[in-house]
């Protein structure tokens, strides 16, 4: 989960999987449980900052500048 409304449910999700070419039509669902594990923490969140006219962006050793 990349992101939750404050009442818990989930806002943001990123999925990602494998499927077979020859699958045809097969559907896909989506289940999520009680075992399903938390999203960890990134090392190096983004980090904005606002000065005057500019807007900073950062993220560990890269940072850019938006003016």
């Amino acid at each position: 989960m990349l992101d939750r409304w404050p009442d818990g449910s989930i806002r943001w999700a990123l999925l990602d999987w494998q499927f077979g070419a020859d699958s045809g039509d097969a559907p896909y669902r989506l289940r999520v449980g009680p075992t399903t594990e938390p999203r960890p923490v990134p090392h190096n969140p983004v980090r904005v900052e606002r000065k005057d006219e500019s807007l900073r962006l950062a993220a560990g050793p890269i940072a850019i500048t938006l003016q």
